[in-house]
């Protein structure tokens, strides 16, 4: 079996639904920002009642991967919320035929260990890139989770639908976490790459464009392992969208990072499958 690779910057995906269906946080609900994005230090954690320094839209947060926000989003809505907003998204699951692997998500009750389960600080979360797309496609749709399926594509996916024991969010969630991600290309990680550099004109002004990028280090196979997950989707016929999940690790030769290989692709899906005038 295909070792599932880790994916920690995508536990952000569990932690903003968590956060929208608590009812405590809206997209532009600042939260403290203390020191680094990509530092996560229990004193960055520790934020005294009546702070007034610092803060970051929650947003920005995911578009641009900080961690401390989100670890304390993670503390304030806490585990078992997290949990439930991870299985909507199939972490957890074994699936029928083990198409996608297994997705871990195991965040602890309490303390530092909560918080980095919520920034993704942690090589212990996993998520299968079939899985990905699956979730990435599920917040464009606004419903439930289905594992993409193709008559041509076994043993990488199943050939026909598969019925999920998974919740929904609300459309609001849903919405807000596909603002986030295209904010995370206007604004955050996705922006350098998934950009005119590598998308037309005619196309990226066409396009709603949205991703969450992410990279860690990972030890089955030994390396860095680089992640985009995101869509690209036609502003004047919605219906006509792509989900695009790469996964690569480099080892001692640096490829082309998985942002821009994800917007090559969306550029070619644009000029074969957009209308022109």
């Amino acid at each position: 079996a295909m070792p599932t690779p880790p994916a920690a910057p995508h536990a952000e995906d569990a932690t903003v639904p968590t956060a929208r269906e608590s009812g405590r946080y809206s997209l532009d609900t600042p939260i403290p920002m203390r020191g680094a994005s990509h530092t996560l230090y229990k004193s960055q954690l520790r934020v005294p009642e009546d702070y007034t320094g610092t803060t970051i839209e929650l947003q920005d947060a995911y578009a641009k991967s900080s961690n401390a926000p989100l670890g304390i989003i993670g503390m304030n809505v806490g585990a078992s919320k997290l949990r439930s907003s991870a299985k909507n998204l199939g972490y957890n699951m074994n699936f029928p035929g083990g198409i996608p692997g297994r997705a871990t998500y195991n965040p602890p009750d309490t303390g530092y260990g909560l918080a980095e389960t919520s920034c993704g600080f942690t090589e212990d979360i996993t998520l299968p890139p079939l899985l990905a797309a699956a979730q990435v496609r599920a917040i464009l749709m606004k419903q439930p989770l289905e594992i993409p399926w193709a008559d041509n594509l076994a043993p990488y996916a199943p050939t026909n639908r598969i019925a999920l024991d998974v919740g929904k969010f609300s459309d609001n969630t849903y919405y807000g976490l596909r603002q986030a991600m295209i904010r995370a290309v206007e604004k955050g990680t996705a922006r350098k790459h998934m950009s005119r550099k590598n998308i037309a004109r005619k196309n990226f002004e066409a396009l709603y464009l949205g991703g969450k990028t992410g990279s860690l280090d990972g030890k089955d196979p030994a390396g860095r392992y680089d992640w985009f997950m995101g869509f690209a989707q036609a502003k004047d016929d919605p219906s006509k969208a792509i989900v695009v999940v790469v996964m690569q690790v480099h080892k001692e030769i640096r490829s082309q990072p998985a942002t821009q290989v994800a917007a090559v692709v969306i550029n070619h899906w644009a000029h074969t499958n957009l209308r022109r005038g």
